[in-house]
């Protein structure tokens, strides 16, 4: 397990659902901000990245004190994350846009989980998909 790669990725400037993104439903359940938000997206309306960065923070912020995930197969429940699974609950607004799932992962062939990876964030980031990649530390 090789901790020592890095990545920044940016939600455009402003996002707007397409109509095929429209249809398909949020993968949790949504509130306050998170809800809004998606209503909105729903509605076909543009919402800005400032708002999607203040909900996440928000989501952020509620969940403070919250457990470490060891066993990397809680990203329905979001009592403790792993810390892919955290950023999965913080950007929950936006999941319909971004394309973000849980895939099953599997160690050694072995006890799969349906999680969220970095690399299943990584996947949905990079040219013509809905994050940008502003740096990275690999070529």
């Amino acid at each position: 397990m090789r901790c020592d790669y890095l990545i920044v990725l940016r939600l455009p400037d402003e996002l707007r659902l397409s109509a095929g993104e429209i249809e398909n439903q949020p993968l949790v359940k949504l509130a306050n901000d998170a809800l809004a938000i998606d209503e909105r997206l729903a509605r076909g309306e543009m919402v800005s990245r400032q708002e999607i960065v203040s909900a996440a923070r928000d989501s952020a912020l509620g969940r403070i004190g919250s457990g470490y995930d060891f066993q990397f197969d809680n990203c329905r429940t979001f009592h403790r994350f792993s810390c892919s699974e955290f950023v999965y609950y913080c950007y929950k607004s936006v999941h319909r846009y971004i394309g973000l799932k849980p895939q099953k992962h599997s160690f050694a062939g072995m006890f799969a989980r349906t999680t969220v990876s970095p690399t299943d964030i990584y996947e949905v980031a990079g040219e013509g998909r809905k994050l940008a990649i502003i740096w990275k530390n690999v070529p």
